[in-house]
């Protein structure tokens, strides 16, 4: 009985000391951000949109005829935008998914956005199928 209530105290003790709000173990707060992305010219019908600081989780957001709203961290973000076509693969017959944008724009980007920490973050890109 002495060790069941032991046992007891010693397994609450553990859960109210690793649920408490330790300042070392605080997630990197996250701001709304929105824009617009055209494709040549005209809005992207259907897309993702990417920010990225290095170190950081990426915060990833859907584009919607030529729209998105998410968030990202604050700072200098590098942007990156992908459009995908899916496709089934002959030999696994499993669908994949295929970037169709240049690479200028998702793994080589030189898109860049500084979010504020407050306020707008209103960002607005051009890309170009090739």
């Amino acid at each position: 009985m002495r060790f069941s209530v032991f046992a007891s105290f010693v397994l609450m003790s553990m859960g109210l000391i690793g649920c408490g709000g330790g300042g070392g173990n605080a997630v990197d707060p996250t701001v709304p951000v929105q824009g617009n992305v055209q494709l040549d010219g005209k809005p992207l019908p259907e897309g993702e949109i990417t920010f990225a600081v290095d170190g950081k989780p990426p915060q990833i957001a859907a584009i919607t005829n030529g729209a998105y709203s998410g968030k990202a961290m604050a700072g200098q973000n590098k942007v990156s935008v992908a459009v995908y076509k899916t496709e089934t693969d002959s030999m696994t017959n499993q669908p994949t998914k295929t970037n169709t944008l240049p690479a200028r724009f998702n793994t080589q980007s030189t898109l860049k956005a500084t979010v504020a920490e407050s306020g707008a973050n209103q960002f607005d890109f051009q890309v170009q199928s090739k």
